[in-house]
């Protein structure tokens, strides 16, 4: 993933790697699909079928790190849709929310995929 991601820098201002993914292939593709398309496949699932999620920091760097586990939500989704940190605040802007789990008033914990 750092090699893949490497190759869009310097408009990126840097890549890291959090955690290890167990995943060894050859650095060097055929050429035939996309750097876009070799990321999602490594991205998609590691060794035990981790997925992994891709974000950027205020540095302009990308990060890739595993999904965190869905027992450890990092803030609350209500049935009137609002959200909400576990502590009762209302959530910010710069609060990171897509990529993490919520959970849910009265069920499940849920992924936040995308968050406008």
């Amino acid at each position: 993933m750092l090699r893949l991601a490497t190759a869009a820098i310097p408009p990126l201002g840097g890549a890291q790697l959090w955690g290890a993914s167990g995943v060894f292939s050859d650095p060097y593709g055929s050429g035939l699909r996309t750097v876009g398309a070799e990321l999602a496949e490594l991205l998609a699932g590691g060794a035990g079928g981790t997925r992994w999620l891709a974000g950027d920091t205020p540095q302009r760097q990308v990060v890739f790190g595993p999904q965190p586990a869905a027992d450890a939500p990092r803030q609350r989704l209500g049935v009137d849709g609002s959200l909400h940190l576990l502590d009762g605040r209302p959530v910010s802007p710069s609060d990171p929310l897509a990529g993490q789990w919520a959970a849910v008033d009265g069920g499940m914990p849920v992924f936040l995929e995308r968050v406008w």
